[in-house]
């Protein structure tokens, strides 16, 4: 999956789930620019 490949650089903060038993990323970052998509 393109969008998870590059998870294991920490380039994202992780977060605690609900039952702090394992945790996950705050935002799933993609290639693509929405920024500039919406403007």
């Amino acid at each position: 999956m393109e969008m998870m490949e590059d998870i294991e650089k920490d380039t994202v903060n992780f977060v605690p789930t609900y039952d702090n038993e394992r945790r996950e990323p705050s935002v799933l970052p993609g290639k693509f620019p929405y920024l500039v998509c919406n403007g």
